[in-house]
């Protein structure tokens, strides 16, 4: 599992993986304007819907256990991101 803590630019065409590898504890924030969509799952590939997905505002941050956050997901271990109104969002990342 490799620790990671940088930005990360999405869109709002797909998911973006956020974690770039299996983790456990995550951190996010929304840099510039606007909301992200993000979304937690087992494995490499997002959720196919914005169901469960947690909405984060630009400056709000996000941050615990994967577990916590995303409870009724066994076994999550990646999350995904991507905007809202399908602009382009820096959105700064730290995981382990």
């Amino acid at each position: 599992m490799a620790a990671f803590n940088d930005d990360v630019t999405v869109g709002g065409a797909e998911y973006v993986e956020l974690t770039d590898s299996d983790c456990t504890n995550f951190t996010a924030q929304g840099k510039g304007t606007g909301y992200v969509c993000l979304i937690a799952s087992t494995g490499s590939q997002p959720a196919t819907d914005a169901g469960g997905a947690i909405m984060l505002a630009s400056g709000s941050i996000l941050s615990g256990a994967i577990a916590d956050l995303w409870p009724g997901i066994t076994g999550a271990d990646r999350v995904f991101c991507k905007s809202v109104l399908g602009d382009s969002i820096s959105v700064m990342v730290s995981h382990d």
